[in-house]
This record gives C-alpha cells, structure tokens and sequence, in this order.
C-alpha cells in the first residue's frame, strides 16, 4: 500500500504539528505572569504580547498568495483588538518569491509597506478588467469573468473602511519566512532543548510535550497554557526522561589531592570530627572529597541546569540515612566502656559509611563514590542547632 487516497489528511496532520512546534518554543519563553493560547485569538497568541500565524506551505509567498492576504484580513476582523499586541508576525515555511514586491517587508515602514500593497491591489484589479473586458469581446456581449479569491481578499483588505485599522497592523507585522521544515523544526528542538536527555528518549519527551499542548484539557476551554502549567510539564517529563541520563564529570583526583597538601582546613568542624575518632591519617584525603563535591555542586547548578532544591534534597536524604545508621552502629557502645573500643568501632563505622554504594544523585547513571563521601563531610561541616540532625562519627554521646 504505497498509494495515498484523495482523503488523506496526512498534511492536515502535519500542519497542526507544526503549529503546535511553534507553540511550545514560545511556551519556554513565557514570562511568570503570561499565558499562551492556541487557535482561540489565532494560531498562536502569547499574552500582552505576539499574535502568530503560522503558515506550513510548500510553494512561494508571492505577492497576491493568499497565506499574505489572509493573513492581514484575520487581523483586520473587528473582533481582533490590534491595541494588546506589541507584534503581529507571520511565520510561514515559504520563501519570497523572486519578484515579489513584499520581500523587502520587514525593511519597510508602515507607509511603505501600505504603498506595496496599493501597487500590487492596483496591478490586479488592473489585470482583472482586462480579462474581463477580453471575455465581454469575445461573446459580443457584456460579460462578467470570475473573480480569483486572491483579488477578493485584496478588494477587502484595501477596502477605505478599513484603512485607519490596517495601517495600525502594518506598523506591527514582521514576516518570518523560509522557517524550517516540520523535521527540521523538531530535530533542531531535540538539539537545543534536549541534550539532557539519550537520544533514543527524545522523541518520546517530544511526543508527550506536544500531547500535553493538545490535550482535552485546554480544547475543551480556552486552550490556554499558562507559564506555571507549562514549566511543571516540562519539569516533570525532564525528571522522568533524564532518570539515568547523565554521565558524571570526569573528576581529577590527583590535582584536588595536591590541593588538599596547601589547604589550611585544621580548624574545620568535619576535620575535627575525623581527628576525635583518631582516623588522622583520613584527613587529607576527606578535605579533598570535600573539595571535589563543592566544585561539583557549582557546576551542576551552572552546567547542568540542577536546581539548589535537588541538591538540597539530595544532601538531606543522605544526612536522614547517615543518622539512622549512627544510631543502629552506636548500639554495640552499650555497656563497652572503654574509650580505645569507642575509637576502634567509631572508626570502623567512618570506613563502612564511606564503602556503601552511593545513592544516585539526580539523572546521573553512576554516582560516584567521592562525590558522596564528599557531601557527607560538608554535612560533617555544618553546626547544628538540634543535636538529634548532627552528622556524626564518634559513636558515644
């Protein structure tokens, strides 16, 4: 089965996809207090701010296409309040065509883009009594020929009524045209907005993105996508989609180790914690976990778009699973009073803490273990108000 039948609304299809890829490009934009709408003010409409028509056409935008003509009539309907848009802009896959008068739109002002569009109104009319009068010729007598739906969309746009609206709309239109296929459209989304995510997941984030748009829960009203419905999507399907996603930074233990030698840390709390235990000889080389996890946190907030919430989250599990370890470790003090066997199984306790596998850390596939033992010695680091949260490695009170 490789021929299509004269229903097929395959293009149909893709059109609406490819509006809908508009859309959720502008929905990353959105500002807190905006909203997007689709279809209802016009194909795409953000807040206060951009009324789009989106256009996916295969053949040159010419000057008497209807995709321009149409385009400025929607605009001019009286419903339409020209006034809340700061831009109307037309984006179409089309490019100008080669003699089209309109490809120097976007350089023009209002005057001139009016004066363009008198001049092509002009030829048509122009052209149209021609043919008319040609067809009157040809029967002997008076005739009228049809009139192409282009002319009629010009005879409405240029119509005098009009004019004090029409020149408040050319004052905000801006033509985007040449824009990229639909294919090209989603794989330049997939490469900009996507990297986090294994290539072989993207097209599943996509798809569910673009089902959330056109979901029944906005057709069914205003179909409108505020930021705050949109960003919790979008961070919900990140958090699902990059679950195992991330290869941890390639960490340089040698250099952070020949920085631990001139670091002055004698009187850090967590160095304190370690020399009480008598594991001096782990001192050097926790001030250099300790140093690599700072450095790491840094990046992953800049380079991985990690929120401070998830690291802080992440740093108060392994405080809540450290604390329940101390207290089962601190049970086999119970009735041992002498103090070497406090050390001895204090020490013990620090070495197994920092042997376990490491939790994963947000959406990266292997979480190394210094990265771990690293955070436990800024937690080791922090004063505590309420002795029941102190991170601990002595075992005794």
């Amino acid at each position: 089965m490789t021929d299509r039948l004269p229903f097929d609304a395959t293009t149909l299809f893709q059109a609406l996809q490819y509006q809908l890829m508009v859309a959720v490009e502008r929905c990353l934009d959105l500002e807190e207090d905006q909203a997007l709408y689709i279809e209802i003010y016009g194909d795409v409409t953000v807040s206060s701010k951009t009324q789009i028509e989106v256009k996916f056409y295969s053949d040159s935008l010419t000057d008497n296409h209807g995709n321009f003509w149409n385009t400025i009539k929607n605009w001019l309907d009286l419903r339409f309040d020209v006034g809340q848009y700061q831009k109307l802009l037309l984006v179409t896959t089309q490019k100008f065509g080669a003699r089209s008068k309109i490809s120097v739109w976007n350089s023009s002002t209002a005057a001139e883009r009016l004066s363009i569009m008198e001049e092509i109104y002009s030829i048509a009319e122009s052209k149209q009594t021609k043919k008319t009068n040609k067809a009157s010729t040809n029967t002997q007598k008076p005739r009228k020929s049809s009139v192409p739906e282009s002319l009629e969309l010009q005879r409405h746009v240029m119509c005098l009524e009009l004019r004090t609206k029409l020149i408040e709309i050319l004052n905000k239109v801006t033509i985007e045209t040449e824009q990229p296929d639909l294919t090209t459209r989603i794989a330049t989304f997939k490469r900009q907005f996507l990297r986090e995510i294994i290539i072989e997941k993207r097209q599943s984030f996509l798809d569910e993105l673009l089902g959330f748009l056109s979901s029944t829960r906005f057709t069914q009203s205003r179909w409108e996508i505020t930021c705050k419905a949109f960003d919790k999507q979008w961070r919900t399907l990140k958090q699902r989609y990059m679950q195992g996603t991330l290869t941890f930074p390639k960490i340089d233990r040698s250099l952070y180790n020949e920085k631990a030698k001139n670091e002055d840390s004698e009187s850090r709390l967590f160095v304190k914690k370690i020399r009480e235990i008598g594991a001096d000889e782990q001192i050097s080389e926790a001030i250099s976990e300790r140093m690599i996890a700072a450095d790491l946190l840094d990046n992953f907030i800049e380079a991985y778009s990690i929120s401070l919430d998830q690291i802080l989250n992440y740093k108060e599990t392994q405080r809540d699973l450290h604390i329940s370890h101390w207290k089962a470790a601190s049970i086999d003090l119970i009735g041992d009073l002498c103090e070497t066997s406090h050390r001895k199984k204090s020490q013990k306790f620090f070495h197994l803490r920092r042997g376990e596998a490491p939790q994963q850390f947000c959406s990266f596939e292997m979480t190394p273990a210094v990265f771990r033992n690293g955070l436990q010695h800024m937690l080791a680091d922090e004063p505590q108000t309420e002795p029941t949260k102190e991170f601990l490695w002595r075992l005794w009170k």
